[in-house]
């Protein structure tokens, strides 16, 4: 079994509501995984999750805020929601079954963070090209903080669809 979050819709503005429920791991389970880096700045805003406000990273509520839907709730697996981070046995248990995780959900989402300004062109130009500015953008996306972490070749190696 894992959590699933389930955060509900609302405006970017909105307070972040979520609710956490548990699930059997199997091919028919329908959501999303998130790839992110945690971070180390708290929110200045509470997400509520099961109706009690809990603080967050600011990287995390940023993401969570870009990825719930106008209109209906959306099924994500966020690792540090849904895995209980003080409780070593459950932690250890559910990270062997990030492989599995990884590798059932409908699309992995690569968080790198909001856009910058300069995001649109680099994801969208000539990834050939050594413009000055265009390598100077590459070098700005690589530099983010997703490329740092250590999961990163798991997540997106396992993951059937990733999205940027």
């Amino acid at each position: 079994q894992i959590r699933l979050l389930h955060i509900y819709p609302g405006r970017f503005d909105e307070t972040v509501n979520i609710q956490l429920q548990c699930a059997e791991l199997s091919s028919r389970l329908r959501y999303d995984a998130l790839s992110y880096a945690w971070g180390t700045q708290t929110s200045p805003f509470q997400a509520r999750v099961n109706v009690v406000g809990m603080w967050i990273t600011a990287n995390l509520d940023c993401a969570l805020r870009y990825l719930r839907q106008g209109t209906r709730t959306r099924a994500l697996w966020v690792d540090v929601l849904c895995i209980n981070q003080k409780d070593t046995i459950e932690r250890n248990s559910q990270v062997k079954a990030m492989e599995k995780v990884y590798k059932l959900a409908d699309q992995v989402i690569i968080w790198l963070g909001p856009e910058d300004g300069v995001s649109e062109h680099e994801f969208h130009a000539d990834w050939n090209g050594w413009e000055p500015d265009l390598f100077h953008a590459k070098i700005r996306i690589f530099s983010r903080p997703w490329f740092s972490r250590l999961w990163v070749a798991q997540e997106f190696v396992l993951a059937r669809d990733p999205v940027v």
